[in-house]
């Protein structure tokens, strides 16, 4: 703890401050004494906080000097942590101090919050691997709190939702009575967000979903007025622009993971997963005699909510969709961050009356480091601690076992001949035919414009997604097709069992695309901490803090999940399965010959050649393989474009 400290009684604070004590003799305020006896403390605070900054911006050298795990980076980060630390304590002394003395905290503390938000965030950016275009993103205009408000008000106006003042709100605190007007209204609107024919809107299971997450939000607030942790002054009219504004989130967050191939962020993935999974982490821990509070629940809520929000902010989603993936996502942590940190600024904000600095900066850290592998549950700590690290844990267990089928983009969810079109586009990619690519997108869009399943807004999301499939798109989709939703279990020791139960159709899937079996769950497996290199995998894995269990197809439920339905009739057509068959054979010989031509090995590419020589092939070692590639390809070109004709007759 620095030196300097708080007067602890007025006198002491005139006798520090003898110019106020001729000025304002006897009627010196006692905020107007705080404020002068903490001047220089305050000044302390602003350096602090400069020192962070600074600090973090050396962990981006660091990184380039000796790689992320030199000491060079843990020597900084140490430097940091002692820093952060000092400067609490300044402010918690500070702020203790003066409500003793003044009854109320200055304006000047309150911005402390944000420095330290920024100053999390600035560390976060000086260690990340795509510095230079992540800190283009987070400086943009457009990842402002404000603008991005402002865009989830438009879509809610273009929706047919407009925000109007409830009379029977004005001037009320958030209670029972009020809760039944703000559910009623906030009904209504989560309606003509999902449930719009009108406008071209209706998504039934969505809508049950939003309109579920609403209720039970709603309900966590009045029990976290109960409990102590929200105010039972809150006004109720915050209360309802919280709702609406989450519910308008959601419905533009979902609209724009319909736009691309990068895997759902939508609704699905924010209320159906990632909300789901949290409330029964939380479930289990309190049937293992753990504390938890309903503002623990609410905290992670709004996390959920608010963390993938990057994703669909303009500098990345506009990019996503014109250019692809590309790394663009990368970072979105920041930007989702940024949203918390920018409104703590804004006595006004919604957010920022309904949630203490200690809540804000709880789910601020949440969305910041929620892809973290770290998990690390208290089971019977009664401390603010604790409470912190289980929210923590839940929110990273929840996030990263989204991995599987349910995760897949909404085009490969939702459009099952996707999964057929990016087989195909995988041919015309390997032999270089662009006009067979384009072709293969073409017959998608229209088979997406003349289906029935999908409204129209659905239809124009989905367009747009089709539009920027590739090649290569099924690197990324295809391996998720391999298990279904995971289940918990929390012991009392707070080690975590993750059962994952074998997709009924992953082995058809790997075959489809002639991939490795079990290739996602490996990945899942090493995201959260688990061993990097899996030769086979096992039934069980066994970690310090977590047990992964495979349920393989043969003992697993026979039962297919609705998506596995849907594209059963795909994987069991056998005009497709000849096709496939033939062409990873081909492929596979295409990628052989490919890597002989590139080894530079003399002796390997003239001995390869030489057994092409004996089928009729002449020239040099290179010649002769370019020329039965040529052939290959050929032969692949013709067999897809064959198929292709079938399909459409």
């Amino acid at each position: 703890m620095p030196e300097t400290a708080i007067p602890k009684n007025t006198n002491e604070v005139l006798k520090q401050n003898p110019q106020n004590a001729e000025q304002h003799p006897a009627q010196v305020s006692s905020d107007v004494m705080a404020e002068n006896a903490v001047s220089d403390l305050v000044k302390q605070v602003e350096q602090s906080h400069e020192v962070g900054i600074t600090l973090s911006k050396k962990i981006g050298t660091a990184v380039e000097q000796g790689g992320p795990d030199n000491s060079h980076v843990l020597s900084v980060e140490r430097e940091i942590a002692t820093t952060e630390k000092q400067k609490q304590e300044i402010i918690d002394s500070y702020k203790k101090q003066i409500q003793e003395t003044a009854g109320s905290v200055p304006e000047s503390l309150e911005s402390t919050l944000t420095q330290k938000l920024t100053t999390n965030e600035a560390t976060y950016l000086g260690k990340h691997r795509d510095k230079d275009n992540l800190e283009k993103r987070y400086n943009d205009p457009r990842t402002e709190p404000k603008f991005v408000l402002n865009q989830v008000k438009e879509f809610a106006k273009k929706a047919g939702v407009e925000y109007k003042d409830i009379p029977l709100l004005e001037g009320k605190a958030y209670s029972a009575e009020t809760k039944e007007i703000i559910s009623k209204q906030i009904t209504q609107e989560i309606s003509t967000l999902f449930l719009n024919k009108e406008k071209g809107i209706f998504n039934p299971a969505k809508h049950e979903l939003v309109q579920a997450e609403a209720s039970r939000y709603l309900s966590l607030v009045e029990q976290a007025q109960a409990e102590g942790d929200i105010s039972k002054e809150v006004k109720a009219k915050d209360i309802m622009k919280m709702v609406q504004e989450n519910a308008a989130k959601l419905a533009m967050q979902d609209r724009a993971a319909m736009e691309n191939t990068l895997g759902d962020h939508g609704v699905r993935h924010l209320v159906g997963h990632n909300i789901t999974v949290t409330e029964k982490i939380f479930d289990q821990l309190e049937g293992q005699g753990q504390k938890v509070k309903a503002i623990d629940r609410l905290m992670t809520h709004q996390v959920m909510i608010d963390h993938d929000l990057g994703y669909a902010m303009s500098p990345v989603r506009d990019s996503m969709n014109e250019e692809g993936i590309k790394g663009q996502d990368a970072g979105h942590n920041l930007l989702a961050a940024k949203f918390i940190s920018g409104r703590a600024k804004d006595r006004e904000d919604h957010l920022s009356n309904i949630f203490s600095e200690e809540q804000l900066a709880t789910m601020h850290n949440g969305i910041l480091e929620h892809d973290s592998s770290k998990i690390d549950f208290k089971i019977g700590e009664d401390t603010p601690e604790a409470a912190r690290q289980n929210i923590e844990s839940a929110i990273h267990l929840a996030d990263n076992t989204h991995a599987f089928e349910d995760k897949l983009p909404e085009i490969l969810y939702g459009v099952p001949k996707s999964l057929e079109t990016m087989r195909l586009l995988k041919v015309a990619g390997e032999v270089g035919d662009e006009s067979l690519v384009a072709e293969r997108k073409g017959s998608l869009i229209e088979h997406i414009q003349g289906s029935e399943d999908f409204s129209e807004d659905d239809k124009y999301s989905l367009i747009m997604a089709a539009k920027t499939l590739s090649p290569a798109s099924y690197k990324f989709s295809a391996p998720r097709i391999c298990g279904n939703k995971p289940e918990f279990d929390i012991d009392r020791s707070g080690k975590v069992t993750i059962s994952v139960e074998e997709s009924a159709i992953h082995q058809e899937t790997t075959t489809l695309f002639d991939a490795e079996s079990y290739k996602q769950f490996k990945k899942f497996v090493s995201d959260l901490g688990g061993p990097k290199n899996i030769p086979e995998m096992a039934d069980t894995i066994e970690t310090e803090k977590i047990t992964f269990k495979l349920k393989k197809a043969e003992g697993a439920s026979p039962e297919k999940t609705d998506y596995q339905q849907k594209i059963e009739s795909l994987i069991k057509d056998e005009k497709f399965i000849e096709f496939i068959k033939a062409d990873n054979t081909m492929g596979n010989d295409q990628k052989g010959l490919e890597r002989v031509l590139t080894s530079g090995d003399r002796q390997f590419i003239d001995m390869i050649a030489k057994e092409l020589n004996e089928e009729g092939y002449s020239g040099t070692g290179e010649e002769v393989i370019t020329k039965y590639l040529e052939n290959i390809k050929n032969e692949r070109r013709s067999a897809l474009l064959a198929f292709s004709k079938n399909i459409k007759n």
